[in-house]
Formats: C-alpha cells, structure tokens, sequence
C-alpha cells in the first residue's frame, strides 16, 4: 500500500469492500484515514469504517465509531449516514450502552425520533429516502404494519436509485403479505382483497406474483365463495408452493372447491390427517371443512368425529358456532334429542357469534316445544326476537302462539296473534293471525252458548226427576189398534 497513490489505495478499498473482503477493506481504509487527514471524502470513509466494524459485529465500537464521524464531521454526508446506523443499532440493539441521556448517544436512543427528524431536515435527498426505508422497516419489525405499508408506498413514488427501489419493493412485498396473512387468520378475508388492491398498483409484477401474496388472496376467494377468481390463481400458487405452510394452505384452498362441489372422497383425501396441518388455525378451518363435507354426505357419524375434535380448538366465534350447529343437527339426524339440545345450548353461549348463532337458539327452543317444555322453549323464543332482528319474526310469533296454546294460555295466545297481526305487512301472516284471532272468537261465543245452554238443561233437571230429555209413556191397552205391533210406545215431548 505504501506505493500507491491516494486514488489507487482508495479504489483499491472499494473494490475490496465489494468483494466482501471485510479485513483487508478494512485495513485499506484506515490507512487511507491516517495517511489522508485531510481527504475531502473522509467523512464517507469513516462511516463505510464504522459499517465494517458493525459487519464484524463489534457493535459496541461500531457504535463509538459512527458518534466520532458525526462528532467529527457535522453536518456532512457520512454524519447523516451515522445516524442512520445508529438508529438501525438502536433499534435492534437496544441493550448495548446503559440507560443515560448523553446527547452523543440520542440517535441510538431514539432511532425512529432521529429518521423522522432526518426526513424533515432533509426532504429532497437521497439519503433522506434512506431514511424514510429504515423507518419502514423499523416499523415493519415493530409490527405496525399498517405505518410500514404507507412508508413504503410513499417511497415508491419517489425518484429512488435503483438499489433503494428494488430493497423498497421487497419490503413493500414483505410488509403487504405479513398484513395479508394477519387478516386471513382473523377471517377478515374482505379486507385480505381490499388492502391487496390497494397496494398492487404501487408493486412491479414480479412482487405482484410472489406467493406470500397470491397465497392468501386465493384463500380469501374461495372463502367469500369466490371460486372462479380463486380457480384462476390456483395453478400458479400450487406451482410455487414449496413449504409445508404453503401447501397446506392450497390443500384448504382445494378442499373448499371439492366442498363445494360434493366431492366428499376428494375432500377426506386432501385434509386427513389432520395433524398435518401444525398451525391450530389451519388445523380448525381443516376439521369445519371435513365437518361440513361429511354433512353434506349426511355421514352423520363423521360429523359427529370432527366435529367433536374441533369442538376442542382454539377457533374463532363463527368457527365454533359452525361445529356446534352441525354437531346438534347431526345428533338430531341420529335421534340424540339430548345431546342435540346440550350441543345447540354450548353453541347459544359462545361469546361474540353473531348471527351464525341464530339457528342453534332457535334449534334449541324447538327441541324444548318438542318435548312439551313450553317454559323453555318460550324464553329461547323471546330471545331469537331480541337478539337477532333480522330473523323470521312472523314464524317465532306463531311458534311463541302455538307455545302458549300447548300451556292452554288462550289470553297470551290470543295476544301473541293480535301481535303477529299488528307487526307484519305480509298478507299471508296477517290471514293467519287474522283467522286464528276469528276462531278463537267464535270458540268464546261457542262456549258461552254452551254454558248457556247447559244451564237450562240442569234447571230442567230440577223441574222433573226424570234426567231425560225425551220421555216414553206405554199407550193404553184398549186404546191399541188391532193391527198395532203389542209393543208399539207412544211418545211425549216434555218441554221445559
């Protein structure tokens, strides 16, 4: 090195940093900082000496080192570069010096405070975009994935060089398919397309196609019933599924396809074992899919063997409340009236079900009227009502009516009609309640006659001791005619 000239040495560091050869690079440029002090481009050259000494993961003086540049050369380009590292060091290593509030220290304190306040000094530079890409990463790291994706996108309309666009881009990927993949797992499958067509303009096609997106948008399709969006993009995801989680997540893809389409055998094929599927998640959308398949062949007693196993997973409302609604009706197909009804009562109690949890309610209280508990069954009624607006209000008030008609109520059966009749625009249910209300009418005038009548019937008992109505008298015997039968009777009509 002594005998090159101070453009050589320094070309011959670059070419070696370049070429990953850490310690010679290493060696280059501080012989280049002690025999140059006064290079205009020592700055530069201090930081990139501060980067090695981080590759090496000497951390702690790669840290004194980026504080001697930005103390050493304020306001230059490599002091803005040693903020930079210093915020990265302080974000993924923030136990390396104790707590304190040297200023010295402040970008290493405070990383993202220090890349907001770099943007804001900085709007137009390059490095300034710099900036901004760290802190999308550091708020990707820190799962705030929803700052991360603006960042990123804001980064892609700007002028970037062509290394910063293509690490701006995989992050960008990186940081839509974490968000992708968290909504699929809570089930928000509407939100997976949405928030994937919002940002699918601002990625190249190569990202566009990268299966940590295509993976969860095929699933979201076929989960909102979406079978021919779904069957479009199924070739390509099954072509690059290479790990396990990606080819379980396109065998549950597929099962929803053969599901759909009544293909039982090809559905036990894709989903068994179930053990197959590690992530207890998957493993619970698999089991709802063999449940509902099973269903569908009315193999009550696989129904009831996946259902049960579900029944123990840690899956969300509406999963649970599908496990319970197809266990209780297939306890019923079976003639278990009483486990039926435990099975729809768990299901009634699960938190935060919604409207799946209508049916299991409303299976419940007719399972109760069924076996004659009209108390029961009435309470469960009366909360369909309350609970689900949207249900089939006509059809409970006639089942809460027939209820009170089983306990011989005839004031709330009556008063349950005349609510029928008041509440409903529908002309077929307004001519039930209508004629039950006349019927009931006509049977109170009925039996007040009734009563009338039989009240006249016992005054004329006590009138004659004879408890007839019509009483019989034997004609005289010289009053017979000759040719009359001898046992001929005469009739008297006694009118009271």
């Amino acid at each position: 090195m002594a005998a090159l000239t101070p453009t050589q040495l320094l070309e011959q560091a670059e070419k070696q940093w370049a070429a990953r050869q850490i310690d010679a690079a290493q060696r280059s440029y501080t012989t280049f900082l002690r025999r140059y002090p006064e290079h205009p481009n020592n700055h530069l050259i201090a930081a990139r000496v501060a980067d090695i000494l981080r590759t090496q993961e000497h951390y702690h003086a790669a840290l004194e080192a980026y504080t001697a540049v930005i103390q050493g050369y304020p306001g230059s380009e490599g002091a803005i570069i040693s903020q930079i590292r210093m915020a990265e060091l302080g974000a993924t290593f923030p136990d390396l010096l104790p707590s304190g509030d040297e200023a010295r220290y402040t970008a290493y304190r405070h990383p993202m405070q220090t890349l907001q306040r770099l943007i804001s000094d900085y709007p137009f530079a390059t490095l300034a975009d710099l900036a901004r890409f760290k802190l999308g990463e550091m708020q990707l790291q820190q799962t705030d994935r929803a700052a991360a994706l603006n960042t990123f996108q804001q980064l892609m309309s700007r002028p970037l060089p062509d290394t910063l666009r293509h690490d701006v881009e995989q992050s960008l990927r990186q940081a839509l398919g974490r968000q992708l993949d968290d909504y699929q797992r809570q089930g928000a499958f509407f939100d997976v397309l949405r928030t994937f067509f919002a940002y699918k303009a601002s990625l190249p096609p190569a990202e566009i196609g990268h299966p940590d997106l295509l993976y969860p948008v095929t699933a979201s399709y076929a989960q909102l019933g979406l079978f021919d969006e779904a069957q479009h993009l199924l070739p390509t995801v099954l072509a690059a599924a290479a790990t396990p989680l990606q080819r379980a997540h396109m065998a549950l893809v597929q099962a929803m396809f053969f599901t759909q389409s009544g293909r039982s055998d090809a559905v036990t094929a894709l989903l068994t074992p179930v053990q197959q599927f590690a992530d207890p998640t998957m493993r619970g959308q698999a089991l709802l899919l063999l449940t509902e398949s099973a269903w569908r062949a009315q193999r009550m007693d696989d129904v009831v063997q996946y259902a049960s196993l579900g029944e123990t997973l840690p899956t969300g409302a509406v999963e649970r409340t599908k496990f319970f609604t197809i266990l209780g009706q297939a306890y019923e197909a079976q003639g278990e009236a009483d486990k039926a009804l435990q099975t729809f009562h768990k299901c009634a109690e699960i938190p935060n079900a919604g409207d799946p949890a209508e049916m299991c309610v409303l299976r419940a209280a007719i399972l109760h009227a069924a076996q004659g508990q009209q108390q029961a069954a009435l309470a469960l009624y009366e909360r369909v009502l309350q609970t689900f607006p949207n249900s089939n209000q006509e059809g409970l008030l006639f089942r809460i009516a027939e209820s009170h008609r089983q306990q011989s109520d005839t004031a709330q059966m009556l008063a349950t009609f005349t609510r029928l009749r008041e509440s409903t625009n529908d002309a077929f249910w307004q001519k039930v309640a209508t004629e039950y209300l006349a019927q009931a009418q006509w049977q109170e005038r009925l039996q007040e006659r009734l009563a009338v009548f039989q009240n006249s019937l016992m005054r004329c008992h006590e009138d004659d001791t004879q408890p007839f109505f019509f009483h019989t008298r034997r004609a005289p015997q010289d009053a017979r005619p000759a040719s009359a039968a001898p046992h001929r009777l005469g009739v008297e009509y006694r009118q009271c």
